[in-house]
C-alpha cells in the first residue's frame, strides 16, 4: 500500500545490457520538497535534534539508576517504561534526519512531516504522566521524597520539556513543496 501511494512519483525505464539482461531503473519525477527554514536553520535543527536525543536517553537511563519509591507504583512505572518507545523512534528519526539531503522526495517529506509531531506527542504524554504523578505524591507526602525520587522527578520533567520543545518547534522541521521537476531537470 505504501509503495502504491508514491508510484506516480517514479518513472520506470528498462534497459538491456550487452548480454541481453534487463535492468530496471526508477527515476524520481515527483514534486521536490525542501525544509521550511533555510540551510542555516536546517544545520541548527539537525544539531538540536541530536542533542535532544542524547539528552533524552541520558535522562531516561539516569532516572532508572537510583532506587525510588515511585517506580514501585504501576501508574508511574508503566508510562515511564513505555517512554523508551518514543525515544527509540526519535533516535531512528534523528539518524534519518541527519542523513537527509536538502532536497527531498515526496515519501521522505511525508515521513518527516508525519512522524516528528507524532514522536513529540508521545514523548510529551509518556513523560507528563510520571512527572505529574510523582510530583503529586511528593507534594501530598505519600512517599518519603528521598534523593532518588526527586532525581526521578527532575529527569521526568526534563523529558517532558524535551517533548514539549519538540512539539512546539515541529513547524521548523517540516518539509514544504518547492515545485515539480522541470523538463530541463529531468534531462540531467
Amino acid at each position: 500500500m505504501a509503495r502504491e501511494r508514491y508510484s506516480r512519483d517514479y518513472r520506470i525505464t528498462e534497459k538491456f545490457d550487452e548480454k541481453g539482461r534487463v535492468h530496471v531503473d526508477y527515476e524520481y519525477i515527483g514534486e521536490d520538497y525542501r525544509f521550511a527554514g533555510g540551510e542555516k536553520q536546517l544545520r541548527r535543527e539537525r544539531r538540536t535534534a541530536l542533542v535532544l536525543c542524547a539528552a533524552g536517553w541520558a535522562a531516561y537511563i539516569a532516572a532508572l539508576l537510583p532506587r525510588t519509591e515511585a517506580m514501585h507504583r504501576l501508574y508511574i512505572a508503566l508510562p515511564f517504561i513505555f517512554l523508551a518507545v518514543p525515544l527509540a523512534m526519535y533516535a531512528d528519526f534523528c539518524l534519518a534526519f541527519v542523513r537527509m539531503p536538502e532536497v527531498l522526495e515526496h515519501r521522505h517529506a511525508d515521513r518527516l512531516n508525519n512522524r516528528y509531531p507524532f514522536i513529540a506527542f508521545l514523548l510529551t504524554v509518556f513523560s507528563l504522566i510520571p512527572a505529574a504523578a510523582e510530583s503529586i505524591l511528593l507534594f501530598t507526602g505519600s512517599i518519603q521524597g528521598g534523593f532518588g525520587d526527586i532525581f526521578f522527578l527532575l529527569c521526568a520533567i526534563l523529558l517532558f520539556c524535551i517533548g514539549a520543545y519538540m512539539f512546539r518547534n515541529r513547524e521548523k522541521i517540516a518539509a514544504v513543496p518547492c515545485g515539480k521537476k522541470t523538463a530541463a531537470e529531468d534531462v540531467k
